[in-house]
């Protein structure tokens, strides 16, 4: 099912209700740059990650989450989106400490603006037991805590690193829109095995290239790793890598004769368990 909704690029209204799902695959949505519903209530999901709503940032606008099992609410999955206009929490056995703080300041900033609505108000912690059953909104700030070993979570950072040479083109977006110079550039294959990936690209005019950048990480790290590609390269292969992973690959291709123009298409490859 997943990989069929992968290849919706156009997809606009995703809705799950009921189907069992008890977990979204990590970058699921990178392709669906056009989808603003997605409703998965009703099922059996423990957890909403940055990873799984990676790609959404700037278009869902409905988000439906009730009744599942999750019991912490990330930050990191919910903070980056720049049209979000409906979020359902209801009937979600809320874990209520520090950590959830972020969710009550924000519901405390709607009542404020009499902007709240009541499937917000329905968020309902179930732990700890001096909480329970207690509305969030109906704590007060200071009953949400944390052990004193706890370190704030740190959220990933998914943008490429700046290049020496500005690029033209967004970062992340798919490599099928890599910039006005794809009549130059342009990846042919990628494939990908338990614990290598592999690139190919065509290049028409080899002398307008002056030289090739890999930048490579595996995702939920912040080590960004360079490979210098020799500039007749038509292929990259990357060896030894961890197997069913996640990794972000993103190739300057520094262009000569157009005014110092790079092009840097990205691309999140999975390896093979």
């Amino acid at each position: 099912m997943w990989g069929a909704v992968k290849k919706l690029t156009n997809l606009k209204i995703l809705k799950l209700s009921g189907t069992g799902i008890k977990e979204i695959p990590e970058f699921q949505f990178e392709n669906n740059r056009h989808l603003e519903y997605l409703v998965v209530e009703n099922n059996k999901l423990t957890k909403l990650t940055e990873q799984q709503m990676y790609g959404l940032t700037d278009t869902l606008v409905n988000l439906n989450i009730g009744n599942n099992q999750i019991t912490e609410l990330d930050e990191c999955a919910l903070n980056k989106f720049t049209k979000l206009e409906m979020l359902y929490i209801n009937n979600l056995p809320l874990h209520c400490d520090c950590k959830i703080t972020w969710l009550y300041d924000w519901l405390n900033e709607l009542r404020i603006k009499n902007d709240i609505k009541y499937y917000l108000i329905r968020a309902i912690c179930t732990t700890p037991a001096s909480l329970s059953n207690k509305i969030l909104l109906s704590v007060n700030r200071s009953e949400l805590m944390c052990n004193s070993s706890y370190t704030p979570k740190r959220c990933n950072d998914f943008t490429p690193p700046p290049s020496e040479i500005t690029s033209t083109s967004a970062p992340l977006e798919p490599v099928t829109k890599i910039s006005p110079a794809d009549r130059i550039f342009s990846f042919e294959k990628i494939s990908e095995s338990s614990s290598t990936v592999r690139f190919e690209w065509r290049v028409s005019d080899p002398e307008k290239i002056v030289k090739y950048v890999m930048d490579y990480q595996l995702l939920r790290t912040f080590q960004w790793n360079s490979v210098e590609v020799p500039r007749t390269a038509l292929s990259f292969e990357k060896e030894n890598l961890a197997r069913n992973s996640n990794y972000l690959f993103c190739l300057t291709v520094v262009l000569r004769d157009l005014d110092k123009t790079s092009i840097r298409p990205c691309v999140v490859v999975n390896t093979l368990s």
